[in-house]
């Protein structure tokens, strides 16, 4: 050391300013986390979509048509009838991640499937559904659902009750591209109350413009989505009578109309499956025009006899 030189230690100052600046990068990396996640669970629920996408292309090759939807109502309904149950049983496959996309239908295979816990049907967002995994009275739980149309009757869509259409029928009207097949809801919160997650049933059948509240009498109940077999605005379908995220779901009495919205746990909307296997992402914002346009097939009679199974 020379003569006269002090060495120099680590002020009081940069001490501080080094604290801040590792507490600001935590910070940065602890809110940066959620981000991360959701980012993560919005991707896996695209996967869920795409497989229920190839599975639909599949039965569609297999058969000629899409899965078809009898007349809603008061049940009972046969074992599989609901779209998703449909396209399990014909492939003959226990989950659609068994389905290969660029593989052959193998039709002939069909069984009955049991009705029971998938986890590809459940969106990593819908924290109620995954909580319903095990021990609830959601023994089929889906965080995704068939889109009947864009009226509470759900009579002008692709999964509209007692509609069979074939692909090249909607691809001469709005083209594939342009038509909804399958979209999210969250499950109902399991109890019977006014929460937005789960919906009410009224007395009379619900008007065309809908309503915006429930009805004096209403019965809240808890179970939407709770199973996937079962065709019907309960547990498999939805509408675009109402924009994506709209708090008030009701179903009639009699289970023919309802306002049964799309909805989902992600921060930055809904995602909906396309005819052609595409997923896309809407926001509550989107314009009740394009919603609703995106689940109404132009030009095609409504649907009014119950179908068979083609």
């Amino acid at each position: 050391m020379q003569p006269g030189r002090r060495r120099r230690g680590v002020s009081v100052a940069e001490v501080v300013v080094v604290v801040l600046v590792l507490g600001i990068l935590g910070l940065l990396i602890l809110t940066d986390l959620p981000r991360r996640r959701e980012v993560a669970r919005s991707v896996g629920c695209e996967a869920n979509l795409m497989q229920i996408g190839a599975a639909m292309n599949q039965y569609m090759a297999a058969t000629g048509a899409l899965p078809t939807t009898p007349e809603f109502g008061p049940g009972p309904f046969a074992p599989d009838s609901s779209p998703l149950g449909s396209m399990l049983t014909l492939l003959g496959v226990d989950d659609f991640s068994e389905v290969d996309p660029k593989g052959k239908p193998k039709p002939g295979a069909s069984r009955h499937r049991e009705a029971k816990f998938i986890a590809g049907f459940i969106c990593p967002s819908d924290t109620v559904a995954l909580m319903g995994a095990a021990g609830s009275p959601r023994i089929a739980p889906s965080s995704y659902r068939a889109v009947a149309g864009s009226r509470v009757d759900g009579g002008d869509g692709l999964f509209a009750p007692g509609r069979v259409l074939t692909p090249a029928k909607v691809e001469a009207g709005d083209g594939l591209s342009y038509t909804a097949a399958f979209g999210e809801r969250v499950l109902g919160s399991g109890q019977d109350t006014a929460v937005p997650s789960n919906y009410a049933i009224v007395g009379g059948e619900i008007p065309p413009e809908g309503l915006e509240a429930a009805p004096a009498g209403a019965t809240w109940k808890g179970d939407a989505g709770s199973n996937w077999s079962l065709p019907g605005w309960p547990s498999t379908h939805l509408n675009h009578a109402i924009q994506p995220g709209a708090p008030l779901s009701l179903v009639s009495a009699s289970g023919r109309t309802a306002q049964m919205g799309a909805s989902s746990g992600h921060v930055r909307g809904v995602h909906v499956l396309l005819l052609d296997g595409g997923v896309r992402s809407y926001s509550q914002g989107v314009s009740p025009k394009i919603w609703r346009g995106l689940a109404k097939i132009d030009d095609l009679p409504a649907a009014t006899a119950t179908p068979v199974t083609p």
